[in-house]
């Protein structure tokens, strides 16, 4: 099926000359770490990932496409069947106007996609230490949106010379430009496989969802949501539905360990304050398919309960930095005025690109509703259509792996 498919690149064009250069040149990049820019040994060349362009290169190469099967890709119709990676160079007013373009189109796209299903990816290049999870926080969601699934750290960035991969480089023993090829590579399974696994992975043992709120009241607009969107999933056979609250009198936020204690406690199913989060919640999300987080907007933000989550379920990634990979991850949030995208990028970003939960397309279900038990009290039949068809995705992609789950 691979030889079918092909890679589709989005880079501004100011760099575009260069990578199809670096291309044509074929696709090895295993220079020593002393070489610290593209040149050439021997006969063949050698691309450092100190650049856009370099970083791109590398992704290519783990991702093992032959030549004639990556494209480069000015506009959303050019797109053929398989993987993307959008390659953008941000500074701190966003991302690159060439990538907004491109992104406006495929929002404003009404044909049914090529790409539905397929993986896409997000690289960053940013010479200055501010714009790149901003920007990669907007293309996530936009892309996700448009069809697109996102696997878990479906993000590589360099800041000011890759000074963001100087922790990472420490525990590897490598450079820090090392560190980044690295995570360049670590694209590649993600690129080669570009039709993700549906949320379960064997179609006979229970299709498994946990839910976590953090509503107390019974007039809770999210919780209303949830209920029309559970009624439907319930009707899957074989599903279980664990729901959860966050209590946040109980939770405590990160300690901020320093990373061999906050491995140590991760290694053992928990974290340095214990409590309540590691008994239950902990467990609750391993055990999961698929997470379902019903966060309400109150200021633009997650409440701190599931910001104190977010922050202390990195005991558990670095225990083990690929164990939510195949847990999928879903947001259903409800705002009384504006903001839900807030939300939703904040999930997105902390879960899927720093954590490594997964995204099935279309992930996330938000709704406007500016009084206490209005969607209970008021709505009609047909005001749950977007509920409705939120939960059809779910129970298109959980019963059987082998199907292409997305369409």
């Amino acid at each position: 099926m691979k030889s079918n498919l092909a890679l589709n690149i989005h880079i501004p064009r100011h760099l575009r000359q260069n990578l199809d250069t670096a291309l044509a040149k074929g696709l090895r990049c295993d220079a020593p770490d002393n070489v610290t820019n593209a040149g050439y040994e021997g006969n063949e060349l050698h691309i450092r990932a100190n650049t856009l362009f370099g970083m791109v290169f590398h992704c290519c190469a783990a991702a093992s496409f032959s030549r004639d099967r990556i494209i480069l890709v000015s506009n959303p119709e050019d797109i053929l069947p398989g993987p993307l990676i959008i390659a953008d160079c941000p500074d701190e007013t966003g991302m690159h106007p060439e990538t907004a373009l491109f992104l406006r189109k495929m929002a404003a796209f009404r044909e049914i996609p090529l790409w539905q299903g397929h993986s896409a990816v997000i690289v960053s290049h940013s010479p200055g230490t501010l714009g790149t999870k901003r920007s990669a926080q907007d293309i996530l969601f936009t892309l996700n949106n448009r069809g697109w699934a996102i696997p878990g750290k479906a993000l590589v960035e360099s800041v000011n010379e890759a000074q963001n991969m100087s922790t990472r480089a420490r525990i590897m023993d490598v450079s820090p430009l090392r560190a980044l090829e690295l995570a360049c590579h670590e694209l590649g399974p993600a690129l080669g496989n570009s039709l993700q696994p549906g949320i379960r992975t064997d179609p006979s043992a229970p299709f498994r969802i946990t839910a976590l709120h953090s509503s107390t009241s019974v007039k809770s607009n999210t919780m209303a949501l949830w209920n029309r969107v559970r009624s439907r999933l319930e009707t899957i056979k074989n599903c279980r539905i664990q729901t959860l609250g966050l209590d946040s009198t109980s939770i405590d936020d990160c300690r901020g360990c320093n990373f061999q204690t906050c491995r140590h406690f991760g290694e053992n199913g928990g974290c340095f304050y214990g409590g309540r989060i590691t008994r239950e919640t902990f467990p609750a999300i391993m055990d999961a398919d698929l997470l379902m987080l019903l966060i309400p907007n109150y200021n633009d933000s997650p409440p701190a309960n599931f910001l104190a989550l977010f922050n202390r379920l990195t005991s558990l990634y670095h225990a083990d930095s690929r164990g939510f990979f195949n847990i999928s991850l879903c947001v259903i949030t409800v705002s009384g005025y504006s903001g839900s995208d807030c939300v939703i990028k904040t999930a997105f970003s902390s879960l899927c690109l720093n954590k490594g939960f997964r995204l099935m397309p279309e992930a996330s279900l938000h709704a406007l509703a500016n009084d206490p038990g209005e969607i209970e009290n008021t709505w009609q039949e047909e005001d749950y259509v977007h509920a409705d068809a939120f939960a059809r995705r779910i129970m298109n992609s959980a019963p059987s792996a082998s199907q292409n789950p997305f369409r």
